[in-house]
């Protein structure tokens, strides 16, 4: 994440001052929301100065040009957060994709919507444990890589496409249909391919880890003062419209949600929407007591 923003930076610059435009706005979709809200946070108040696995990554002295303005359309909190909510919980080995306790599986037969709300609180636990297992064994591979002068160490997370929101449209309360973008969930979390499904341990802690990674979009947009704009797509099975509204909720100050009524995420098989019409409803800004404030993990 830190070399992605470094990357936006340029593109900030050349911009700015080889091309001369007056303004430049970013407009995050998807995960380009938390990059876009990283970068801004870091151009406006740059603090990180290496990854999460220790590399040199100086944003104060990389002097980045702060962008004039951002817009969050679409927009997920950051990959972290994302993985927090998709990891399967029920998993017990990360050598074995078929080691999962059937009190915990998702997709278990006769496991019905609405979901049972203890069961929910007891999943989002256990796949908060899962993740922080995981970062245990990415640190101490860390460890290991530094000791022995290896660059990095490439490995598979299986599993992860198993958000409780998947198949309970109850939690979170959307215009989204029941399923994610990936097709049916079940299937689509035992596929070869899916989220963050191939990784390594420089990548997983820089942008897969809840606990590590500085690319968190409900901390970085704190710090951001510039104009803002988040558009939430109200149909959409990956970007939660709760989310959308505390990153607008973050932000304060100059800023405007709207949510856009039946949008998906990639507009897939919506041809005659059109993102102009009356479907767009303003949201009146939230007042925050305090713009300053933390977001639990399971936030």
């Amino acid at each position: 994440m830190e070399r992605a923003a470094f990357d936006l930076g340029t593109g900030v610059r050349w911009m700015a001052e080889e091309l001369g435009f007056e303004k430049v706005v970013l407009l995050g979709f998807s995960g380009g929301g938390s990059l876009a809200s990283f970068y801004q946070s870091q151009a406006e108040n740059p603090t990180v100065t290496e990854t999460p696995a220790g590399d040199p990554a100086s944003f104060p002295d990389a002097k980045l040009r702060p962008a004039d303005a951002i817009m969050l359309v679409g927009a997920h909190p950051g990959r972290a957060r994302v993985l927090r909510h998709w990891i399967d919980g029920a998993v017990l080995d990360e050598t074995d994709p078929y080691s999962v306790d059937p009190e915990l599986d998702l997709y278990a037969p006769g496991r019905t919507a609405p979901l049972d709300r203890g069961w929910v609180t007891r999943y989002r636990e256990a796949q908060l444990a899962r993740m922080r297992r995981i970062d245990a064994w990415a640190l101490e591979q860390l460890d290991e890589m530094n000791r022995t002068g290896a660059s990095d160490r490439g490995f598979v997370v299986h599993r992860t496409v198993a958000d409780p929101r998947f198949v309970d449209t109850t939690l979170d309360p959307s215009d989204r249909v029941p399923g994610s973008m990936y097709g049916n969930p079940a299937a689509a979390n035992t596929a070869a391919g899916g989220l963050a499904r191939f990784v390594t341990v420089r990548s997983w802690l820089s942008t897969w880890s809840s606990d590590r990674t500085n690319a968190d979009a409900f901390e970085d947009l704190l710090d951001v003062d510039a104009p803002a704009m988040v558009m939430s797509l109200l149909g959409d099975q990956a970007a939660f419209a709760e989310d959308s509204r505390l990153m607008h909720q973050a932000l304060g100050g100059d800023t405007e949600l709207i949510e856009m009524r039946g949008l998906n995420h990639y507009l897939v098989d919506q041809p005659g929407v059109s993102t102009t019409s009356s479907a767009a409803s303003p949201v009146g800004s939230a007042a925050l007591s305090s713009r300053r404030h933390s977001h639990d993990g399971g936030t």
